[in-house]
């Protein structure tokens, strides 16, 4: 038993080395400290790679965790223009979102999911919901 626990308080070191940081640059994005520097991004990809990270540490606390992302060819097909953003900012959002939803779901699962809503002008939408 202690064992396990050891096992998961250390998968949690990738969880704070990583966050704190992105937690600090969230202040500074809400208080326009930190400007946007937009690239073209397969925002799909990045998406898939950046939530990967939590899935060994849900594994372990035995949380079940989705990622329900569109097909990259379908959501670039109906995205239609190219998709520009912010991989720090990006990142440091889906971090925090994905953290959080560790850090207050004790059991159950955690969803993140990827979509176009086509009711606002095709937007793009980033939402993670657990049940926490």
């Amino acid at each position: 038993m202690s064992y396990n626990i050891y096992r998961i308080i250390n998968s949690y070191n990738f969880y704070y080395i990583k966050v704190n940081p992105f937690l600090i640059q969230i202040s500074n994005i809400e208080t326009d400290q930190l400007k946007p520097h937009y690239r073209e991004a397969n925002i799909v990809e990045y998406t898939q790679e950046l939530a990967s990270d939590f899935k060994n540490i849900a594994k372990k606390l035995v949380l079940v965790y989705n990622i329900d992302i569109q097909s990259p060819e379908e959501f670039n097909k109906a995205a239609g223009d190219k998709i520009y953003l912010d991989h720090d900012m990006y990142e440091t959002i889906l971090y925090n979102l994905c953290s959080n939803a560790l850090k207050h779901t004790w059991n159950g699962h955690i969803t993140i999911r990827l979509y176009l809503d086509y009711k606002d002008n095709k937007k793009i939408v980033l939402e993670v919901s657990d049940t926490g």
